[in-house]
């Protein structure tokens, strides 16, 4: 099993909203996936990985859409290979009606595209998308071509998997304490000695502290984390002037008047 990492952008620009849009799940090998049943196969295309219920699944997302097979699907179309698997899901399902409609379009042309989508609307709403689902999906684990595509990029994916994951825990904890005041009432009560401290090192922002490595001795890993995010309220306070820019800068942080 591979495992995707759900959130791409930085996490110095999401809060606790954006950071929960995304989702980590998991990709099945081969042999995984064909121990799957029909029914399991189409639930897998939503995101939802049978038999692994912890982090790398999506059990609270709503299954608006086939989540993980439109990632797979917007590989083969990065490979220039949608095209292809798009025609061939209505040439080996219906193949009678593709041959009077479509087959007789020059490949590559407008129009045939556009009659092809007006076909795959009209049988799909016969059918139900769950047909076009579940064919989708072993074509692609069936399919060589198209296996080695998502195998490649599963690979890829899952080797700093590990990394980018523990990142965005870290990075969630740290704004869990500062949403629930614990970083304020630390600057709070150490905001007398940092300040002299901050005073005799000709301490500046920035670079971070945690490049620079200028804390006040004996120091927690909670402490060192408000000590950092004081130093550069201090930047901040000097450069913000708009009220709005600094309530939400300074909205965590209700005891630090500066």
């Amino acid at each position: 099993m591979f495992f995707i990492y759900g959130t791409k952008s930085s996490l110095d620009d999401l809060d606790k909203r954006e950071i929960n849009k995304e989702f980590d799940f998991g990709i099945l090998n081969k042999e995984e996936f064909g121990n799957l049943s029909d029914e399991e196969k189409i639930v897998y295309c939503y995101g939802i990985t049978k038999g692994f219920e912890n982090e790398y699944t999506n059990k609270t997302y709503p299954d608006d859409d086939p989540y993980l097979l439109d990632w797979i699907i917007d590989l083969l179309r990065k490979e220039n290979l949608y095209e292809e698997f798009f025609y061939s899901y209505l040439l080996e399902n219906f193949e009678d009606e593709y041959k009077v409609l479509v087959s007789k379009f020059e490949s590559g042309t407008e129009e045939k595209w556009d009659v092809a989508w007006q076909m795959w609307d009209k049988v799909t709403d016969e059918v139900g998308l769950d047909h076009y689902y579940l064919w989708s999906i072993n074509k692609i684990y069936n399919f060589e071509k198209y296996y080695l595509i998502l195998l490649k990029k599963s690979d890829y994916e899952t080797g700093y998997y590990e990394g980018m994951y523990l990142a965005r825990e870290k990075w969630r904890q740290k704004n869990r304490k500062r949403q629930e005041g614990i970083h304020n009432q630390i600057i709070k009560k150490n905001r007398t000695i940092w300040d002299d401290f901050i005073r005799d090192k000709k301490i500046s922002y920035p670079p971070p502290i945690s490049f620079q490595k200028k804390f006040p001795s004996g120091l927690s890993d909670d402490e060192k984390e408000s000590f950092e995010m004081y130093v550069e309220l201090i930047y901040w306070n000097k450069e913000l002037k708009s009220k709005s820019q600094r309530e939400k800068k300074f909205k965590d942080f209700p005891d630090i008047n500066f």
